[in-house]
């Protein structure tokens, strides 16, 4: 498994112009999430910074997305359906949930999408706290937005020799990077 490191994504943002928006995620393995009265034990719990909502084009029932100075505070954005079943429907900004004993606060809510999407399950917070709640200062996943104008294909070439010289990985290792 590769391992990234906020340098890795600075060094990506700064090397390559194609990049419109890049974020770490940061996946966190807790057993659950709470809100004052119930628990939700089926989530997926993400830690990502302010541009991942827009390359996720994730729009927002309540609130808003992650800003720049969210990046230290214990915040969160909630999907849909996490915020039903811990709030049943009530309008939820501003509240608390408790991630391992934790007080984030909620600054928003995302809207259902489609059947085929499952981010109302998914509870987001600033990679930083996620990366503190794993005890690790490294993550797994990186996700970019392009500008309009981007080949995709040439970009993921240059992308994948790039972070394989960088992680000492054989660029024609099939099995080394998704995209």
């Amino acid at each position: 498994l590769i391992s990234f490191t906020m340098l890795d994504i600075k060094s990506c943002a700064v090397n390559f112009n194609e990049i419109q928006n890049i974020s770490p995620v940061v996946n966190v393995n807790v057993s659950k999430i709470s809100s004052e009265r119930k628990s939700v034990n089926h989530f997926s719990l993400k830690g990502v910074n302010e541009s991942y909502f827009n390359i996720k084009t994730l729009k927002f029932n309540t609130g808003r997305a992650f800003n720049n100075r969210d990046m230290n505070r214990k915040v969160a954005v909630l999907g849909f359906e996490i915020a039903k079943k811990l709030f049943n429907n009530v309008n939820c900004v501003g509240r608390l949930v408790f991630i391992k004993n934790i007080g984030y606060k909620i600054i928003g809510v995302t809207q259902k999408d489609n059947m085929f999407n499952n981010s109302g399950y998914d509870v987001y917070i600033p990679y930083e706290n996620a990366l503190n709640i794993n005890s690790k200062t490294q993550f797994n996943e990186i996700i970019v937005s392009l500008k309009n104008d981007v080949n995709t294909e040439d970009f993921q070439k240059t992308m994948k020799v790039y972070l394989s010289n960088n992680k000492g990985i054989n660029p024609k290792d099939k099995t080394a990077f998704f995209f």
